[in-house]
């Protein structure tokens, strides 16, 4: 039962270096820079919920896109 539980455990230890050497890692070029970052952001205008007690919550968020095109289409559905 020991010799069991140690070969699977080892066989998974494998697995995951494997894995982890094998994969493709982001070099620093792929990497977008900061003013390609804040140029595909969008900024969602602060939003205020209650919660279940008598309090409420304010909230604004900074959403990442990933291309121009999905920068328009959400800047165009932010304002429905």
């Amino acid at each position: 039962m020991l010799i069991i539980l140690v070969a699977i455990t080892l066989v998974g230890v494998i697995a995951v270096v494997v894995v982890t050497k094998l994969s493709d890692p982001i070099s620093a070029e792929d990497k977008p820079s900061i003013d390609e970052i804040v140029k595909s952001s969008v900024e969602v205008p602060e939003i205020t919920t209650n919660l279940a007690g008598n309090d409420y919550i304010k909230i604004s968020f900074m959403v990442q896109t990933e291309n121009k095109k999905a920068k328009e289409e959400l800047e165009k559905e932010i304002f429905k």
